[in-house]
């Protein structure tokens, strides 16, 4: 392993529950805004709801992925785990930029 990629799990060891937790503090702060009454009541409003939907839930599989590396665990040797990993991990951010091209053409 060279020297920067062993830097850089390190540093992720550090990074991703910061990352984490801001990414499901801002997004739950997101989605309890757009979830008021005047606001419900935009149908662009439900997409970007689904965006921080998805954001959360990448954010959420993504982060422990990364964290669980900096410390030598990979659970993706294994074929399940890999195709899990694999599938949710693209499909996540496909979906949520799914919705903002949705809520583009809505508007």
């Amino acid at each position: 392993m060279s020297q920067f990629l062993a830097t850089v799990l390190q540093v992720n060891i550090y990074v991703q529950p910061v990352y984490l937790s801001l990414a499901i503090i801002f997004n739950s702060l997101n989605i309890r805004i757009l979830s008021s009454r005047t606001l419900r009541s935009s149908p662009c409003t439900h997409y970007f709801i689904a965006n921080a939907i998805f954001n959360i839930v990448y954010a959420s599989l993504l982060c422990p992925i990364s964290f669980a590396r900096g410390f030598s665990i990979d659970w993706t040797l294994n074929p399940i785990g890999c195709k899990m990993q694999t599938y949710f991990v693209f499909l996540s951010p496909i979906l949520a930029k799914a919705m903002l091209v949705l809520a583009s053409f809505d508007r």
